[in-house]
């Protein structure tokens, strides 16, 4: 019984008589040193504020696209030559551009690639044609993507 009488004692006590320093204070108040927290905070705050102007930026620029392909007609010549044509259409046809067009199996699998060169032309809208090297026989085609950013390697 004596051990009750001695935790209901403990209990009692008056919190004014408990030691500061067992938790970490001083008259009650916590202290004002804790920067490193906050820099992380706001750290943290611009981040997700950058990462929000960085998606929506880039949602603006890929509706805005300004050159497209679509697949035209293709033939396979030999089991490692395909022809591909695409029609090219450009807001800015005196803009030059580039396609990357695709030559496929039957599986689907990419069996040969092309990066098209567009020069500048008077039409919105151009059909380009090119022969696409394959390493096993092509039976269809794509357009992979065109842009009018021309890579340094296709400048000449």
């Amino acid at each position: 019984m004596s051990t009750n009488s001695n935790a209901s004692s403990n209990s009692k006590i008056p919190s004014s008589q408990r030691p500061s320093s067992r938790y970490n204070t001083e008259g009650g108040t916590i202290s004002g040193g804790n920067w490193g927290g906050k820099a992380i905070a706001i750290v943290g705050v611009l981040l997700i504020i950058a990462l929000i102007v960085a998606f929506a930026n880039f949602m603006n620029n890929r509706e805005s696209q300004t050159v497209s392909g679509q697949m035209g007609s293709f033939e396979r010549i030999d089991d490692d030559t395909f022809r591909f044509e695409v029609d090219v259409t450009r807001d800015d046809p005196s803009q030059k551009a580039y396609c990357i067009v695709t030559a496929k199996d039957y599986s689907h699998a990419e069996v040969g690639r092309r990066e098209v060169l567009v020069e500048p032309s008077d039409h919105s809208t151009v059909r380009i044609s090119t022969l696409i090297p394959t390493r096993d026989i092509a039976v269809s085609g794509g357009v992979y993507g065109c842009s009018t950013i021309i890579p340094s390697h296709m400048n000449f």
